[in-house]
Order: structure tokens, then C-alpha cells, then sequence
């Protein structure tokens, strides 16, 4: 054995322990991303079809607007298209289109005109909505969020994953402020973002970071080593216990005002904990791959031969040991 093959063999050992969990993780935001795709092709179906459930689930709560679902099935389909190099043109293309829907409608909030009209999809389902004192309308933080998705694509489209998932990772505050709105009952927190926007936005963002799951700050916490694990059971803990305990606590509150404060300050520390994590996380998983990689190094070396390059004493006992103790366990069985 050459030290070119011991070294080649150091290497892929290492490739698949590190990659195995980023895998199944990119696996898994691949199978989010074409559940998308099929939901917000039910919801624009809902409105062809005049079903309100598949645009308003909640009945007394606001519609994801049908601008909404297009946008969301044009990101969903460019994070699908956009892992195969043969079709990331139309990755880029649906991240564009995204881009002008969500940069006109933003413009049109800045100036007070809403200028997506023009080019609002069943526009009249929309109207009788609005005309009847129900929420319908793509709302700023619905319309911020996807802008921002929309970048993180055309981020990593363009081979600036780290980037990309530091916007994914922006983005997903947005959805999760939603869903701590609607957990404790504040209408401020989500406005005219609906459970289902707030759903596909999770979605995105999930989807969004799982593809640079090699990357950054998402792989330092999907680290198969001590540092990943620390790190995922410390969002876990960070994030869900503050909002379990946040909960139960507003519950007790009765001044709505307090109720508001307590929330924001609740999402504030979450998001903070998060942050800290995932930066400890980057800081712990590059010190302990040196510490591998030392470590293996070491391995090889000792049993090498240093002048000739080849296995030496060591490793001839070594793998000589093995097969004896390979033939007894078979013998073993054999009796």
C-alpha cells in the first residue's frame, strides 16, 4: 500500500463520515421542496375551483393570497431545478420572476399603490374576498420573505452558497414570528400572513439552507462529531423550551399590550440563542477537524514506513491480528 492510497483511503473514510447526515438532509429538503411545489399548486386550484379551504384553512383567519402561491411554486420548483445542472436556466428563471413580483409589490407598499393588481391572478375571487371584510392580500412580511428567498437562490445558482444560507436562514425569522403569533394569539405578530404562507415559508427556508447542507454554518451543526451534536440538541432546547415556557406564561397575562412585549422579547432570545449556537457550532467543528485530521494523520504515519513509504512492522501485525481473530470468530460459528 502506497501512502498516495493510504492517504486517498484517510480521505474517503472522512468524506463518508462527515457527508452521511448531509445526505439525508438535502434528501429531505428535496421531498419538502416537491411537497411544495404540489401544495401551492392546490392552493392556485382552490381558487380556480372557488374552494376556500385550500387558500383560507383557517376560516376566520387571513387567505394566502393567490401572488402568494405563484411566487412560492416558481421558488419551489427553481430549489428543485436548481441541484440539477442541466436545468439551472429555468432555476434562474423562476428566481427572476420571483424577484419582479416581490420587487413590484414592494414598491407598490413603499408608494402607497398597489401596482401587483395589474397582474393579480383571480383577481374577482380576490375582490369578493375583500368586499365581504375578509383578509386576502400579500402582505410586507410575506412579500420581504419570499424577496428574500428569491436572492438566496439566485445566490446559490450562482455559486454563493454561504450567502445563500446566511438569507435562508434571515428569511426564516419571518415564518417563525408568524407561528409564534398565531401559538400565543397575537394578530400583530402574523397580520395578513396565513397559516398556509406561514407553512410554505418554513418550507422555503428549509429547503433553501438543506441544499447547502455542506456549507457553512449548516454543516458545522449537521457534524456527525460532538460539536453537531451539541449543537442541534442546544437549537432544539434553545428555541422550543423558551417558546414552551413564553407560552404558558401569556397565557397568565391579561393586558394585550404586555402580551405583545412579552412575545417580541420571547423571539428575540430564541433567534439569539439560535445565532449563538450555529456560530459556536462553526468555531467547535473547525477545531475538532484539525484534531481529527491530526489524528489520522498520526494513524497513518505510525503505520508507515517513513524511508520507503510502505506499511511496516506495525501494520503487518496489526492486519494479521485481525484476520486471526477473523478466523476464529468463523471457526466459532462453524462448531
Amino acid at each position: 500500500m502506497t501512502k498516495r492510497n493510504e492517504t486517498m483511503l484517510v480521505l474517503n473514510e472522512k468524506k463518508q463520515t462527515d457527508q452521511s447526515l448531509h445526505r439525508f438532509v438535502r434528501k429531505v429538503g428535496h421531498k419538502i421542496s416537491v411537497i411544495t411545489v404540489l401544495l401551492s399548486a392546490f392552493t392556485l386550484l382552490g381558487y380556480a375551483f372557488n374552494i376556500e379551504f385550500l387558500y383560507r384553512p383557517m376560516a376566520s383567519e387571513p387567505a394566502t393570497n393567490p401572488l402568494t402561491a405563484l411566487v412560492v411554486l416558481f421558488l419551489a420548483l427553481g430549489l428543485e431545478l436548481s441541484v440539477r445542472s442541466r436545468h439551472k436556466l429555468y432555476a434562474k428563471i423562476l428566481a427572476v420572476l420571483a424577484v419582479l413580483i416581490c420587487g413590484v409589490h414592494l414598491v407598490g407598499f413603499v408608494m402607497g399603490n398597489d401596482l401587483s393588481q395589474h397582474f393579480m391572478l383571480f383577481s374577482n375571487v380576490v375582490e369578493q374576498d375583500l368586499l365581504s371584510g375578509k383578509n386576502n392580500s400579500m402582505g410586507m412580511n410575506t412579500t420581504l420573505m419570499l424577496l428574500l428567498l428569491a436572492f438566496s437562490l439566485l445566490l446559490y445558482i450562482f455559486k454563493f452558497p454561504i450567502y445563500s444560507q446566511l438569507l435562508s436562514f434571515t428569511s426564516l425569522c419571518i415564518p417563525m414570528v408568524s407561528i409564534t403569533g398565531y401559538a400565543y394569539g397575537l394578530t400583530t405578530f402574523y397580520g395578513a400572513m396565513s397559516i398556509l404562507s406561514t407553512t410554505f415559508g418554513v418550507f422555503l427556508c428549509v429547503s433553501a439552507l438543506a441544499i447547502t447542507a455542506n456549507k457553512g454554518g449548516v454543516k458545522a451543526v449537521l457534524s456527525p462529531y460532538i460539536g453537531g451534536r451539541i449543537a442541534r440538541m442546544q437549537i432544539v432546547l434553545g428555541y422550543f423550551v423558551p417558546l414552551l415556557i413564553g407560552y404558558l406564561v401569556i397565557r397568565s397575562l391579561v393586558n394585550s399590550n404586555e402580551n405583545s412585549i412579552f412575545g417580541v422579547y420571547v423571539v428575540a432570545i430564541c433567534w439569539f440563542i439560535a445565532l449563538l449556537v450555529v456560530v459556536s457550532a462553526i468555531v467547535q467543528e473547525q477545531v475538532d477537524r484539525k484534531r481529527r485530521e491530526m489524528e489520522k494523520a498520526l494513524k497513518v504515519s505510525a503505520m508507515t514506513d517513513e524511508l520507503t513509504s510502505l506499511p511496516n512492522r506495525r501494520y503487518f501485525m496489526q492486519a494479521a491480528a485481525e484476520k486471526l481473530e477473523e478466523q476464529e470468530s468463523r471457526s466459532k460459528l462453524a462448531s
